[in-house]
């Protein structure tokens, strides 16, 4: 978990560097994670912004960029003891997206989908 820092209040350009164009969702993941028990770490691994590491779960959330050009953060299960958990919490948060006009999508394993 070297590529891993706890994140902290506030998410400033100087404290947060290249993830400062998702302040937004950085604000929003924080929130959640603090209202229900998870931590939230950003990290500087390749293609990631941030890891929400909770009881049996961790979710990777990273950028995507579609076709269209229109940038938003995906989010993905990264190896979660608890998959029915992760599925809840990712669920949650592309729903809240909605609500605050975030930029969140889950990814689909489509291999699960085609069963």
């Amino acid at each position: 978990m070297a590529d891993l820092i706890k994140a902290t209040l506030p998410f400033t350009k100087k404290r947060i560097g290249k993830h400062y164009q998702w302040k937004f969702e950085l604000d929003i993941l924080f929130a959640w994670c603090e209202a229900n028990g998870a931590e939230l770490f950003l990290t500087y691994a390749p293609y990631q912004v941030a890891k929400i590491i909770g009881d049996g779960f961790k979710i990777v959330a990273y950028p995507h960029k579609t076709s269209a050009c229109h940038h938003h953060m995906r989010l993905r299960d990264e190896g979660s003891k608890n998959k029915r958990r992760a599925e809840e919490v990712m669920e949650t948060l592309d729903r809240l997206d909605n609500v605050r006009g975030c930029t969140f999508s889950r990814h689909h394993n489509l291999s699960r989908l085609l069963k």
